[in-house]
């Protein structure tokens, strides 16, 4: 029985009877019934009684004690109470309540007499009432082995006894799977750890350049850079040039040749006339000489650092020749000082050619394509994006330092720090050296390599000039390093299917549709979407003299087609399986691969059939990309190009290329992504095939580098060795100035080698 039947039975003369002598009257009696329940009532636990997930109330309740029911009518409905009456119903209720506190159990509490009353009518409802239990520690003992043996006369049998059964077998964890996750857990936790400083150090190098990039001044033009590194090349290959001619006479007199006069007769005069050519070799090439004192100075030592500290060596080396007469210990090494300042000069004059000639191509281009480099993230890699846009940032990136020098500026330091300890280990150690500053400038002379100057100017200005015949220049190491780095290049509509391509063989609109309109509309929506074949549709409505239409609520579907509405209407266009999955149906016969289907209002309204001729470039640049292990990236927005028809058109296998989804791909193709990334490239004229014969050639350069690199860094810690070994020992005559100039320059033969593969 519910509450609203229990209303219904109610009279209204019961609202009338109710007073304050009824309430005590009903509570006495509950009390009376409370004391009859006697021992019962003591075993009794307390329940929560929940309904629809709200508790209603807390009643002492005995599992022993029979159902009842109240005796007399009860009524829900209150009648108002005077201030008197609220009062003593209070005082009572108080009273009760520490009445029942008092003699019930420790957990128990008082629950008021209408909420028991409605708990018992709510009894009846068994559908939405839950029952649960409270316990009390005292019901549940604790077990102990020697208590359950009192209570039943038996002994638990020994352990030994007792067989687990093959499901308890079964559900248990491998002793072997514990230890793999010992073992595998906390090399998951290097990794991720790993990974996190990884990003951790990109986002902080990222947030460094544009920082950087925020305190530059003003990048100059291309056009104004080529003319400025034009001028200074001119300037620094008079420089060159003499001091090409003075270092031969040093290596003449250095190795001993026959001479004229006192020079063939008295090494001191000799010693004398290296110092003279060292000193103006030197002064030839003094802003090298001032800019590594310079950086020394500023704790930023570099490749120009050990070059003008091998020549101040040296020329002391020579003064305490001279002064102490002392020949014995052979000449001293002002030639291999000298070839290095003079290799330092040439390399600046290459560089200098190389970015004049970089910069005259980008000044040049009226209408230049740009490769962009992105950072992709730590699976993907660099990704490269053919764009159209201006060449900002162009001659910042090519300025910026080569391998050489970023190679130098770390183990420039250790180099001289080497060379000073081991040197003045020689001389206090060792009985058979007697010289500290020849040792020393010896150590010193073979360090300053001759590939760290000339490594990087030669095999670029090589490239450079090969490139720039085909309208194309690379941004200097930083150019070439992102190319080198690039494993994904985004391939667009235009790349490859450029627009001479492209051709409507036929058009096909059905009766009841107004050729003007459906053809304004497709083109609109084609022209909206940015696909490759806009172009074409935009010269038919030119020819028919028809314009665009207003674009609204576009939008690109996952099915092949896009969906806008124009002048109200709405407007799919589409393939035919996108017509399909539309619900729209195309009449027999008339499915095409390469056809653009227009329906309007839920109706087909036309079906443009269009050509797409493969190019042989294109197909080059393809395979050229695969087998450079480049992964192609089709962010192509033509929903007729589909992976089937770049097998047939181009004969390629389908899994080696990928096609995102419809939506990534306008996401990578977008013009705002244009603005992001860093200009690795620019070429004036060119397809796909131009791309991918930059992006090879921009790999074999950055490899070849970075081979070069490593091997002067090596050749220069091996000479200075070999130098230390010589000395050591006594044997000066082997550590000799031609031995020095030798050695140092049979490591120009892999930059040598590099520039020739160039060349190809």
């Amino acid at each position: 029985m519910d509450n609203n039947s229990n209303e219904k039975n109610m009279n209204i003369g019961d609202f009338e009877d109710i007073s304050i002598e009824s309430i005590l009257a009903e509570i006495k009696a509950e009390e009376l019934l409370d004391g009859s329940r006697g021992e019962s009532s003591a075993k009794s636990r307390p329940l929560v009684m929940e309904s629809d997930g709200n508790a209603i109330g807390e009643a002492e309740l005995s599992s022993d004690e029979p159902s009842f029911a109240p005796s007399q009518s009860v009524n829900f409905f209150d009648e108002p109470k005077t201030e008197n009456e609220n009062s003593e119903i209070k005082e009572f209720r108080s009273s009760r309540q520490t009445e029942i506190i008092g003699d019930s159990a420790a957990d128990t509490s008082f629950v008021p007499a209408e909420e028991r009353r409605a708990a018992r009518y709510a009894a009846d409802v068994d559908d939405t009432v839950v029952f649960s239990k409270k316990h009390r520690d005292e019901d549940f003992p604790v077990w102990t082995e020697t208590a359950d043996s009192e209570q039943k006369d038996f002994e638990y049998a020994p352990s030994g006894d007792y067989e687990s059964s093959p499901d308890a077998q079964d559900d248990r964890p491998e002793k072997g799977a514990d230890r793999r996750e010992r073992t595998i857990s906390p090399l998951i936790g290097l990794i991720a750890a790993s990974s996190m400083k990884r990003a951790e150090k990109r986002d902080a190098e990222k947030a460094r350049l544009e920082e950087e990039q925020k305190r530059q001044f003003p990048e100059m033009s291309p056009d104004k850079a080529a003319r400025l590194y034009a001028d200074q090349a001119m300037s620094i290959r008079l420089r060159c040039l003499f001091s090409t001619a003075l270092c031969v006479v040093l290596v003449w007199l250095s190795l001993g040749w026959p001479a004229m006069g006192l020079l063939g007769d008295s090494l001191i005069v000799r010693t004398l006339v290296c110092l003279i050519l060292e000193l103006v070799v030197m002064l030839i090439g003094l802003d090298i000489f001032t800019n590594g004192l310079v950086t020394l100075f500023k704790g930023n030592a570099g490749l120009e650092s050990l070059i003008a500290v091998s020549g101040l060596v040296s020329v002391a080396d020579a003064v305490y020749i001279i002064v102490s007469k002392n020949v014995a210990d052979g000449l001293p090494f002002c030639a291999v000082s000298a070839l290095s300042m003079t290799f330092a000069l040439w390399g600046t004059y290459l560089n200098c050619k190389s970015y004049a000639l970089s910069f005259r191509t980008a000044a040049l281009s009226k209408n230049p394509s740009v490769l962009i480099s992105e950072d992709g993230g730590e699976d993907v890699g660099r990704v490269l994006t053919k764009v159209t846009r201006p060449v900002t940032g162009f001659v910042r990136k090519t300025e910026e330092a080569d391998v050489f020098e970023k190679a130098f500026l770390l183990f420039t330091p250790l180099f001289i720090i080497f060379a000073v300890v081991l040197s003045l280990l020689c001389f206090l150690v060792s009985k058979d050296n007697d010289n500290f500053i020849h040792t020393l400038s010896a150590s010193l002379s073979v360090s300053a390599s001759f590939s760290a100057v000339f490594g990087f100017a030669f095999p670029f200005y090589v490239l450079t000039k090969r490139l720039a015949r085909s309208g194309v220049a690379i941004a200097g190491y930083a150019g070439c390093a992102d190319l080198g780095k690039i494993s994904q290049v985004v391939i667009k509509d235009l790349d490859i299917f450029p627009v001479r391509t492209l051709s409507i063989a036929n058009i096909d609109i059905p009766e009841g549709f107004y050729p003007d309109k459906v053809i304004s509309y497709t083109a609109s929506m084609v022209a909206a979407s940015g696909m490759g074949i806009a172009s074409v549709f935009t010269e038919l409505i030119k020819k028919n003299g028809y314009a665009l239409q207003k674009v609204e609520d576009f939008a690109c579907h996952e099915g092949g087609g896009i969906i806008a509405r124009i002048n109200s209407d709405q407007v799919y266009v589409g393939s035919s399986s996108f017509m399909q999955l539309m619900g729209i149906r195309a009449r027999k016969g008339s499915a095409s691969n390469s056809a653009v289907y227009t329906a309007i209002n839920d109706a087909l309204a036309g079906v443009f059939e269009v050509n797409y001729v493969p190019v042989a470039s294109v197909q080059k640049g393809l395979v050229t990309l695969l087998r450079g292990k480049i992964e192609p990236v089709f962010a192509i927005r033509d929903f007729n190009i589909t992976p089937m028809l770049v097998k047939q058109k181009f004969r390629l296998p389908k899994e080696s290329y990928d096609f995102p989804s419809f939506a990534d791909r306008y996401t990578i193709s977008s013009p705002e992504n244009e603005e992001d990334g860093s200009v690795a490239a620019m070429f004036s004229r060119g397809g796909l095939n131009s791309v991918a014969g930059l992006v090879k050639r921009g790999k074999t350069l950055y490899n070849g580098l970075l081979l070069c690199s490593v091997l002067s860094i090596l050749g220069s810690f091996m000479g200075m060795l070999i130098m230390l070994a010589m000395c050591w020992t006594g044997v000066f005559d082997s550590a000799s100035v031609g031995n020095a100039i030798t050695f140092m320059l049979l490591w120009l033969v892999p930059v040598l080698m590099v520039s020739l593969g160039l060349r190809r």
